[in-house]
């Protein structure tokens, strides 16, 4: 299940129960409507902190999954060799990061000659300058859907009227 999938779950429970409180205190006979709307607005305080909370809870496991993402995706390991060999890589490409063109024939040349170093070098400076679809071009298999899902988590958080976002904004709408 995924994460969003599993806090739309929670975030429904939680309404559900808000609704079934609201119900019972609106059928309540013996409160005065002074008091059924003080327990009203109560119970809209403590189920929307319960959604600050669910909110925050997903924001944070967002943020941890993009940074592990980032080191599939954008990380080389320990290795001083391959280290300095990336490191060049991204110079290289960081010296077109402007021209979108130069980048392609510098990712071709890496996937024609199977320079795996070089395309990631090129794939991490693609995606720093907004050129997702060519930085996408360096993985393939498990890679591309990591960063397919990378990509979507930062969707929602540059976008604020992406869909992941618009979804998750109503999502936790507050409770009233």
């Amino acid at each position: 299940m995924s994460n969003a999938k599993k806090y739309a779950d929670l975030v429904e429970t939680v309404r559900l129960a808000y609704q079934k409180e609201k119900a019972k205190i609106e059928q309540n006979d013996k409160w005065t409507s002074q008091a059924k709307a003080d327990s009203l607005r109560e119970i809209s305080e403590i189920y929307n902190n319960h959604l600050s909370k669910l909110r925050q809870q997903l924001s944070d496991e967002r943020e941890s999954r993009l940074k592990t993402l980032e080191q599939k995706l954008f990380a080389v390991g320990d290795n001083p060799s391959l280290q300095m060999n990336y490191r060049d890589a991204i110079s290289r490409a960081g010296a077109f990061a402007g021209s979108e063109n130069q980048l392609k024939d510098l990712m071709t040349q890496a996937l024609e000659t199977g320079d795996k170093t070089l395309a990631k070098g090129v794939a991490f400076t693609a995606q720093k300058s907004g050129y997702f679809e060519l930085a996408a071009q360096a993985y393939d298999g498990a890679y591309k859907t990591y960063f397919e899902e990378y990509m979507v988590i930062q969707s929602a958080l540059a976008n604020p009227t992406s869909r992941e976002a618009l979804e998750e904004s109503f999502m936790f709408a507050s409770v009233n």
